[in-house]
């Protein structure tokens, strides 16, 4: 999906941080869910790359030092974990 409208410098810091965000959800499910196998070793090598990636884009486009270190990951993945338990409704 490419889109020929340019985005403004504030829509595209947000639109990392929702990338970088939900790469690290992404690796801490896989965690939290466990598994074997080829395919969970790949599947989670490839998560933890993109979140490298996205963090580079983060510190070196925006000027963003220590996401990583910093509480604003959690604090996010605390509040998306909170509406997920409170809205959770069987996949059927």
């Amino acid at each position: 999906m490419s889109s020929k409208v340019k985005k403004t410098p504030l829509a595209m810091a947000r639109a990392t941080h929702k990338l970088v965000v939900r790469s690290s959800i992404l690796i801490n499910a896989i965690d939290e869910v466990g598994g074997e196998g080829e395919f969970h070793e790949g599947f989670k090598e490839a998560a933890n790359n993109l979140l490298k990636y996205c963090e580079e884009i983060v510190e070196n486009a925006y000027g963003v030092e220590g996401v990583m270190k910093s509480t604003y990951l959690t604090e996010l993945e605390t509040k998306i974990d909170t509406v997920i338990r409170k809205e959770y409704k069987p996949i059927s």
